[in-house]
């Protein structure tokens, strides 16, 4: 018996190797590609492992599109086409990656400083941009990145751009994720984004508008270290926001001097677990002159947050105000910043979505009973009644 076991674990170990092995004979696009029944290193997307057809291209070469990569050898059954530390170079006669049935995930991850040409995205993925679900890109020369660059990503759900030159970030940015030029039948699906990571970039100037056509579904939102220096909201009640879904909102390292209502406002506390607006940057510190400082650029959204969070919430909150990284959990402000205690409860600005079922009985973060009035205690006070007229029964009876 122990013998059939020890073959079986045998079997089964060599059956994994062999499956974590290059798939030969399988034709490659390049030398430094190569092609794996299974993804051996895996990469995180969002909050799971993928392990799947993969295929891999590294090495010390560029990979120069289409003198020494040929598009029409990249295996069928690929599922990643990950370009792992490597320069990749699209001239102008390149030819658009085949229809790959199976292909979902599309991550270019960079080499050395950006001095290639502008990477043609939507071009280069003209025939699979409808499938793609995780797509992200790191020095990648994406300079002048508009709409027109995520037209028909239709299912795409985990969207990075690091260090990628992006100077600007359009309101409209996300406008056309739904719409397919050349297969109307498709358009107008709602964008499905989860998780958005553009960091490390030089945009100084952003229209908080530019979340509109993605706030339904989002749950992580990465803006660190862009250098913002300003971020305003043209969002009317046409293209609201509100982060219903929000988990985490990271505006960490960037240079504001203030925090907008606008953002904290239309964000959801209780699906909230992580706010970073910290910073090593005295115009995002708050308090330059730091004798006497008062922290009041702050005061307003920490109202907002001990009024709308639940005290023993598990959300981090990371603010920088006189140089230390604080939370706002605790700590006072000084008078001229207003009251010592926060208000009952702000009401939260967001427009709920019109097609979407709306709850028939209020939520502990929109409003709450009036001073005096009894408010819950008036729902419970029927159950009380019926609890002691019980037990007077069950007394009389036995």
């Amino acid at each position: 018996m122990s013998v059939y076991i020890f073959l079986l674990v045998w079997a089964a170990a060599v059956h994994c190797t062999s499956q974590m092995q290059r798939a030969n004979p399988v034709s490659v696009p390049h030398p430094g590609c190569t092609f794996y029944l299974k993804n051996p290193f895996g990469f995180l997307n969002g909050s799971h492992h993928v392990t799947v057809p993969a295929t891999i291209c590294e090495g010390s070469q560029d990979f120069l599109l289409p003198d020494n990569f040929n598009v029409s050898l990249v295996y069928a059954d690929t599922e990643i086409l990950n370009f792992n530390i490597v320069r990749v170079i699209v001239k102008d006669n390149y030819t658009p990656l085949p229809h790959l049935p199976h292909l979902r995930y599309f991550m270019l991850n960079g080499r050395g400083r950006l001095n290639t040409p502008r990477f043609p995205l939507n071009g280069l993925l003209i025939y699979n941009k409808n499938y793609i679900i995780h797509l992200e890109l790191d020095l990648v020369n994406m300079s002048g990145l508009n709409k027109a660059d995520f037209n028909g990503f239709i299912r795409l759900k985990y969207l990075v751009l690091t260090r990628c030159k992006i100077t600007a970030l359009g309101k409209d940015i996300f406008e056309e994720l739904g719409i397919i030029a050349d297969t109307p039948a498709l358009s107008g699906i709602f964008p499905h984004l989860e998780y958005v990571t553009i960091a490390f970039n030089d945009i100084e100037q952003l229209d908080w508008a530019f979340l509109s056509p993605i706030s339904r579904h989002l749950k992580v939102l990465n803006l660190e270290n862009n250098n913002f220096r300003s971020v305003t909201s043209t969002a009317d009640s046409n293209s609201p926001i509100f982060l219903e879904s929000i988990e985490s909102l990271d505006l960490s390292n960037n240079k504001l001097s203030t925090l907008p209502r606008f953002i904290y406002e239309n964000l959801n506390p209780r699906s909230l677990t992580y706010f970073g607006f910290t910073s090593g940057y005295r115009e995002q510190q708050f308090c330059e002159n730091y004798d006497g400082c008062t922290c009041c650029e702050l005061y307003t959204f920490t109202m907002w947050y001990r009024s709308n969070v639940p005290e023993l919430s598990n959300s981090r909150i990371r603010l920088t105000c006189r140089g230390r990284d604080d939370t706002v959990h605790s700590g006072s402000f000084s008078p001229e910043c207003g009251p010592a205690d926060p208000p009952t409860r702000i009401p939260i600005s967001g427009t709920p979505d019109p097609t979407r079922p709306q709850p028939t009985g209020q939520t502990d973060y929109e409003t709450t009973a009036e001073p005096g009035s009894q408010g819950n205690c008036q729902k419970t006070e029927p159950l009380i009644v019926s609890v002691v007229s019980l037990c007077l029964m069950q007394l009389i009876l036995f």
